[in-house]
């Protein structure tokens, strides 16, 4: 991701930046369940963890 000019300036200003609460590095369930178990528990409790995805007809 780039900044803009600040980033060739400053390289690690962007590892400085905080997160906002919203975006993180978790991005499957494998991690989800390594980082929040009862989180990962709670959402595999209603949805199932399978090969299915949503297809435009």
């Amino acid at each position: 991701m780039r900044v803009g000019r600040v980033d060739r300036l400053c390289p690690g200003y962007i590892e400085s930046i905080p997160g906002n609460g919203i975006h993180d590095e978790i991005n499957t369930r494998a991690e989800l369940r390594e980082h929040d178990r009862p989180l990962h528990d709670l959402i595999a409790r209603y949805f199932a963890d399978d090969a299915w995805r949503p297809r435009c007809p």
